[in-house]
């Protein structure tokens, strides 16, 4: 009983998690940022979305909570989690060509706010990790 529980709120949370991303997309898009990659993965780590601002290029953490325990979805960006997104980033600017380009990792909050999950408080923190 309890093992399908876990799997159930698993479950809700990538679908969450994936309903995030879309909304963060939609709402850099709308920002006038350029997407460049979704879920940019290697043996460092995973940037969930890379873009370009003009000639900068910026690479966002999306994090999204439905609940209100725990903090911020910003604050859930760790040390450890921004040490990953460096190294991450800095490798696709390398595996790119890009490494003298001009760069930046920032973050959006992204909150539902109804149960129905159809409307979302957006927070957008630019440099939110200092390389």
């Amino acid at each position: 009983m309890l093992e399908g529980k876990r799997k159930k709120m698993s479950d809700l949370k990538k679908v969450l998690g994936k309903r995030a991303e879309d909304v963060a997309v939609a709402f850099l898009r709308d920002k006038g940022l350029q997407i460049e990659k979704r879920n940019f993965r290697n043996r460092l780590g995973e940037i969930d979305i890379i873009t370009k601002e003009g000639d900068v290029f910026v690479f966002v953490e999306v994090k999204s909570k439905s609940g209100e325990g725990y903090g911020s979805p910003e604050e859930m960006v760790g040390a450890n989690k921004q040490r990953h997104i460096i190294r991450t980033a800095e490798s696709y600017l390398y595996l790119t060509g890009n490494e003298d380009s001009d760069w930046r990792i920032d973050v959006l909050s992204i909150r539902p706010k109804s149960r129905s999950e159809q409307d979302f408080d957006v927070k957008w923190i630019k440099n939110a990790v200092i390389q």
